[in-house]
């Protein structure tokens, strides 16, 4: 799981902000079992069990936690035990398990992306102030000479320049490998501008060039034809997602990028000049089929407070909470380089997923714990934060479920010496573990 940077738009993995487990620590002699449930714990042990909530230790459980990433069943635990000989000093071990249905292994390097792409009138608008033609005051493309919007400064021009980036990005470098990608366009209307091509190795290989050249001419109609209709371009998505090209594949992504509420719907829903409750309905239930498929992610283009309808839900609720997979995988961009910063956001998540990398524990260490070894491959920030990359699982099969478990071990101590440890009380060995 990589960090986010702290921007306007949604975080990918809502998992930071998870409860999960951690131990307190007192630092005496007793030794007392690590796995047992406080109310099993013996006045005076040296190890108790515990977890936060709301930001504060408390203690209890059982040292494991069960959460969501990514529609998968994460278990997280921990355990600690006092290392013989050694005062003040713990052995912590650190596990995670998760599971999938044997037949939703994916061939490492293999996948098929969708890029669904609002073609709309209002992306003619500012990428920054979302000017109608020209911009606004305070903008930083606003002049007192030639006021105008230009083309290279419309949400059409940004996203086209993310969605390249993207194209770069998720080819990689071997092209044996298979990287297929398939754009959809929606509007008034619903359409493939480009139907399942290989883009594995990058410029030059496979058909990467004729992927280029079909995002370098996605345009925007305009006239009658500038509506949106969401639900046709999910439709469209459903079908080419459905194509014998892909069938094969396992991995399968969509991103659609919206600047607004659906105006259009399928079979002459929508007048196409507001939103309404019935055609929100509408495109959920087919992003709905959608996700039964591939991971859907969504990206709200300056429109995340405006409103779907009157009474109704912004724009970019509607599509955390109705269109995308999960909340997590929702993002709001404001302007054109937030909407960089979210396409690398998703490519990561995207292309680690096919390398089989991405994974990551992070463990910062209690205000009074100091870290005295651990495995290699087990970074630090500081000494105080530690990010473990998960690898070389122990796996076991339960019927058609393969389930993964990976361990860590380290060793840490109590800090008797730090100004604020007070002799008896217990203290985390870590902070929020995620």
């Amino acid at each position: 799981m990589k960090k986010i940077t702290s921007m306007s738009f949604r975080k990918l993995m809502s998992v930071l902000m998870a409860i999960v487990m951690t131990f307190g620590i007192m630092p005496v002699g007793q030794i007392a079992s690590a796995d047992r449930g406080l109310e099993d714990v013996e006045v005076g042990a040296s190890v108790v069990n515990g977890h936060y909530v709301d930001g504060v230790w408390q203690p209890g459980g059982d040292g494991y936690v069960t959460y969501t990433v990514d529609g998968t069943p994460v278990i997280l635990g921990k355990t600690a035990e006092p290392v013989p000989g050694m005062e003040n000093t713990y052995q912590v071990t650190l596990s995670v398990q998760t599971s999938t249905s044997t037949s939703q292994v994916v061939s490492s390097e293999n996948g098929a992306v969708v890029l669904v792409v609002d073609c709309s009138n209002s992306m003619k608008y500012c990428e920054e102030c979302g000017g109608n033609g020209s911009h606004s005051y305070g903008c930083s493309h606003y002049s007192w000479y030639g006021n105008s919007v230009t083309n290279e400064q419309t949400r059409m021009y940004a996203a086209k320049a993310a969605a390249r980036n993207f194209l770069a990005t998720y080819a990689g470098t071997d092209a044996s490998a298979v990287r297929e990608i398939a754009i959809v366009c929606f509007d008034t209307d619903y359409y493939t501008t480009l139907n399942w091509v290989n883009v594995a190795g990058g410029a030059g290989h496979n058909s990467y060039d004729a992927a280029m050249s079909a995002i370098n001419n996605i345009s925007i109609r305009g006239g009658d034809l500038g509506g949106t209709n969401l639900e046709g371009g999910l439709y469209e998505t459903l079908a080419r997602l459905g194509d014998s090209a892909v069938a094969g594949l396992t991995a399968k992504n969509v991103i659609v990028l919206t600047d607004g509420t659906p105006t259009f719907g399928l079979n002459g829903l929508g007048t196409g000049s507001s939103g309404s409750a019935q055609l929100n309905s509408a495109a959920a239930a087919m992003a709905a089929q959608v996700k039964q498929i591939a991971t859907l992610y969504t990206i709200c283009f300056g429109a995340s407070n405006s409103y779907t309808y009157s009474g109704g839900p912004t724009v970019g609720s509607f599509l955390a909470n109705s269109i995308a997979t999960s909340p997590d995988h929702a993002f709001d961009a404001d302007n054109a380089d937030q909407l960089t910063l979210v396409f690398q956001q998703i490519t990561e998540t995207i292309t680690n997923g096919l390398s089989g990398e991405g994974w990551f524990v992070t463990d910062p260490m209690g205000n009074v714990i100091a870290f005295v070894n651990g495995p290699s491959g087990f970074t630090t920030e500081d000494g105080r934060v530690f990010n473990w990359q998960l690898s070389s699982a122990y796996t076991t099969d339960n019927g058609n479920t393969t389930v993964y478990v990976y361990t860590c071990t380290y060793t840490v101590t109590v800090n008797v010496q730090a100004p604020e440890f007070v002799e008896g009380e217990y203290y985390p060995v870590n902070g929020r573990t995620y």
